[in-house]
């Protein structure tokens, strides 16, 4: 019994720790596997998924932990972090006002396969943006660039990634693209907002996911959350090596390919 446990919280993690960076929700496929292997009720599955953010964003603050104090101690002091830091408070911001009440409304009538059809329509845009960059050169803005309505634009949309289904990254990736970003900075600015929303996520439903965690048992929350930690920070890092060396066009048709792919064999298991 004990092995089995043990099996789940690593699945679990695994699950998280790799489709948090695609663009595919990891609340919606973390959500969706505890149902079919755990027999979880939806709610409580959705608590738990919550909670395993809290590894991803463990992840996120030692990648990123450079950057975050660049920008800290450039918003007091005026240095080149301040411009990214003002894009990240502001889309923060954004992101809460329209995450927040969305979250809410959905507790009562979640359904897992909600967002399908949306994460299968970026997977689509993700596509096409592939093929439009094979025959036309990208967007050369990069991070110093960002401006009030980008992070309107980018915070708004990173909102409605609460509903499971809808890929936070896929969605803030696919809008920086469309606001003619480089793609490899568009990468990089959306691993970078995503420890504000993890927070965010995390304290939203910390009471609830804390114990729904814990009726599965505190070697099954330690064990979910490290394995999250571990396959986020090799599948981030995998990602921005991949989005430097490649041909961004490939990655968009790659990420975009993963995106349609997992609705339509999820609907087939």
């Amino acid at each position: 019994m004990r092995e089995i446990e043990l099996l789940t919280a690593v699945l679990a993690g695994v699950v998280q720790g790799i489709t948090e960076w695609l663009p595919i929700s990891s609340e919606g496929q973390a959500t969706m596997t505890m149902m079919k292997v755990l027999g979880i009720p939806p709610s409580t599955a959705m608590d738990l998924a919550l909670w395993l953010h809290a590894g991803t964003l463990l992840a996120v603050l030692l990648r990123f932990g450079v950057p975050y104090w660049m920008t800290v101690k450039d918003l007091l002091t005026g240095g080149p972090w301040r411009r990214p830091g003002l894009f990240l408070i502001v889309a923060t911001v954004c992101t809460a006002v329209v995450g927040l009440p969305v979250y809410k409304a959905l507790k009562g009538i979640f359904s897992a396969a909600t967002g399908d059809a949306v994460q299968m329509a970026i997977g689509g845009a993700l596509i096409v943006t592939g093929l439009l960059l094979r025959i036309s050169p990208e967007g050369l803005r990069d991070r110093r660039d960002v401006n009030v309505v980008d992070a309107i634009t980018v915070g708004l949309g990173q909102g409605f990634s609460v509903i499971p289904g809808i890929s936070r990254s896929g969605t803030t990736m696919a809008l920086l693209l469309w606001r003619k970003f480089d793609g490899r900075e568009a990468v990089w600015l959306s691993f970078y907002l995503a420890g504000p929303a993890m927070l965010g996520a995390t304290a939203l439903e910390f009471k609830e996911g804390l114990s729904a965690a814990t009726k599965m048992g505190t070697t099954w929350m330690v064990t979910a959350i490290m394995v999250s930690f571990v396959v986020s920070l090799i599948c981030m890092e995998a990602l921005l090596r991949v989005a430097r060396r490649l041909d961004f066009s490939k990655v968009c048709l790659l990420l975009g390919g993963i995106a349609l792919l997992v609705p339509l064999a999820a609907k087939m298991i």
